[in-house]
């Protein structure tokens, strides 16, 4: 196995070759296109020698029917006329492995962005390898197209792809384990959307098990352990993270004495850097400490295989740590916001206040209390005011209080251009009446609190970025601490100030 860029390239009776992350993220979404490069399979799209020539219906100029060619139609999105001449080759060469090739790509494609036109593709595609003779080549591109097609997931669709599963492993070339096992759990995967879950839980349980009995006989990758641990995380976070914790447990630690061994090479560290940066990633919101431990146990096993890689990945992986290490920094931040909850929340001590009740400027108890963390020149922040303004509005009753909390950055504001600017001599009291006018343009009614540069209320509130929301409750409690205001945060926002103002 040789990695080539953007592309991973398998060596086997005949010259595959699969797109990783590049092709595969645009047509599954960036987490399955990691997933599916973390399988490593062993098959994939025959590679054409030449390339079939075409007109393109736009240009008249000759396009030709090749990977490539599809990929770079997907980012200028013109894929109709690759795929109409894609059609006509097809007409004249029917039983071409290389154009088959291309309509399976073209079928995942539409799968993902038009859905009902990319399963009719399949469903005559799927047909049509079934009737050409069989071949190890037509085999392959078979298996490959049913695994590519039921990764996703579709109730709907579910029992129609479990019928192309089973066909598939028929077709599985003798000796491809891992093919099988990816296959199997696909299968698993949509029998949980429509058969009963402690069922299939338990069946997938089991499964697990088998597999982590030929992972430890090296029968099998440790990758495919892995990607399993994390299809079985797909389907029952929810239900039982306990156990998923635990598989993901088991892979990491079957990872860990794997590399320890002296014969791992750099695609070996690829699979595994994907496997801990996705687990990470998707635990990090809601389990940031452990999030932190699998980044920290990824960080230190790869110091550990580093010195035994080639010069040249071993500098690459040198920037991949150093990217890890940051990532440790931003999780600590959001462990130490975690702990923020719960706790009392610090006054706002050393403040200058527009409009913030007298009892407030004191001590942050007796009524429900917003602090927005923001600045006037972040665009980011005052695009956020109008959502801020509405919360406010639809919980004015309830006795709530917004106050955006700044400090002094020396901002103006033109009345006539309606623009802010950022001078170096401007008074406290100038720029107070500079931000009330802000605020008042963006139509919002917020309280203003501007706290000096020497404060460490900032520190104290773990603000990390801007624009950051707290939530405090009337005793004075921190509720609830979001960094950013993506949809999600005002979301989670909304569904605590109804716990509290229900509580009043």
């Amino acid at each position: 196995m040789r990695i080539f860029g953007d592309r991973v390239q398998i060596m086997m009776n005949d010259k595959l070759t699969f797109s990783s992350s590049g092709l595969l993220a645009r047509l599954y979404g960036a987490k399955s296109g990691k997933f599916l490069l973390s399988m490593m399979m062993l098959f994939g799209i025959p590679e054409m020698e030449g390339f079939v020539m075409a007109q393109d219906q736009q240009n008249s100029e000759a396009i030709p029917l090749t990977a490539e060619e599809f990929q770079s139609r997907i980012k200028s999105k013109n894929v109709g006329p690759f795929i109409a001449k894609l059609d006509l080759a097809l007409e004249k060469s029917p039983s071409d492995a290389a154009l088959l090739g291309l309509e399976l790509q073209v079928a995942q494609y539409l799968l993902i962005n038009d859905r009902p036109n990319g399963m009719n593709r399949f469903r005559v595609w799927i047909p049509k390898l079934e009737k050409l003779p069989r071949s190890s080549t037509t085999d392959k591109l078979l298996v490959a197209g049913v695994f590519n097609a039921t990764v996703v997931q579709d109730a709907t669709l579910a029992k129609e792809f479990i019928s192309w599963i089973d066909t598939a492993i028929g077709r599985i070339p003798s000796g491809e384990s891992v093919t099988e096992i990816n296959l199997k759990g696909n299968r698993l995967s949509l029998q949980g959307l429509i058969e009963d879950k402690a069922q299939v839980e338990s069946e997938f349980n089991k499964f697990f098990s088998e597999l982590e009995t030929l992972v430890a006989q090296q029968s099998v990758p440790v990758s495919v352990l892995a990607s399993q641990a994390m299809r079985y995380k797909s389907m029952f976070w929810n239900s039982n993270r306990e156990q998923t914790l635990k598989n993901v447990s088991r892979a990491r630690q079957v990872y860990i004495e794997f590399m320890k061994q002296g014969s791992v090479v750099p695609t070996d560290v690829l699979v595994y850097i994907q496997f801990m940066t996705t687990l990470a990633n998707e635990i990090s919101k809601e389990l940031p400490r452990e999030s932190f431990g699998v980044l920290n146990e990824l960080r230190d096993q790869l110091r550990v295989v580093q010195p035994r890689l080639p010069e040249e990945q071993k500098n690459g992986l040198e920037s991949t740590i150093k990217s890890i290490e940051q990532g440790l920094k931003q999780l600590e931040v959001a462990i130490r916001q975690l702990d923020l909850i719960g706790t009392q929340a610090p006054a706002l001590a050393d403040a200058q206040f527009v409009d913030v009740p007298q009892e407030l400027q004191r001590e942050l108890k007796g009524k429900i209390v917003l602090l927005v963390f923001w600045a006037a020149w972040s665009e980011p922040c005052l695009k956020s005011l109008e959502r801020i303004e509405k919360i406010r509005n639809e919980f004015q009753d309830k006795e709530i209080v917004v106050i955006g909390v700044t400090k002094f950055y020396g901002m103006v504001w033109d009345d006539s251009t309606k623009t802010i600017d950022r001078q170096a001599e401007v008074s406290a009291e100038d720029e107070l009446k500079a931000l009330r006018s802000i605020v008042e343009h963006y139509k919002a009614k917020i309280s203003i609190a501007v706290v000096p540069d020497t404060t460490k209320l900032f520190e104290q509130y773990q603000v990390a970025g801007i624009p950051q929301l707290v939530l405090i409750d009337a005793d004075g409690i921190v509720k609830l601490v979001r960094p950013g205001l993506t949809e999600n945060h005002f979301k989670s926002l909304e569904t605590e100030l109804l716990n509290l103002t229900e509580k009043k």
